[in-house]
């Protein structure tokens, strides 16, 4: 069972570790997909990555004010574009080949 109240701390540690390893696609993507295999398992469905990716840039632009700019928002929304479609993959890649 997956405890969802620390969904939103797993979530941002997700994200602050991706960050990390934007310069080195070698170590991320498949610790990405990886991990969208296992919210496959969770039941996650492709259009929940919409939903949380909206849900993280509403975050952050509340919490940076007017410091995130069109800029900033861009950049995040190019990072989190890299997460989904990586984990998306991952979901996929994990699923019988009946259901694919």
């Amino acid at each position: 069972a997956t405890d969802m109240n620390q969904q939103p701390i797993r979530l941002m540690k997700m994200v602050d570790a991706a960050v990390g390893l934007l310069d080195k696609p070698d170590e991320l993507v498949p610790v990405l997909r990886q991990l969208g295999a296992r919210h496959n398992a969770y039941g996650t469905q492709d259009a929940h990555y919409d939903l949380v990716g909206q849900a993280l840039l509403a975050t952050l632009g509340k919490a940076l004010g007017d410091a995130f700019d069109d800029a900033t928002k861009a950049a995040w929304t190019r990072v989190y574009g890299v997460l989904a479609t990586n984990m998306i993959a991952g979901a996929h890649a994990a699923l019988p080949a009946a259901a694919a």
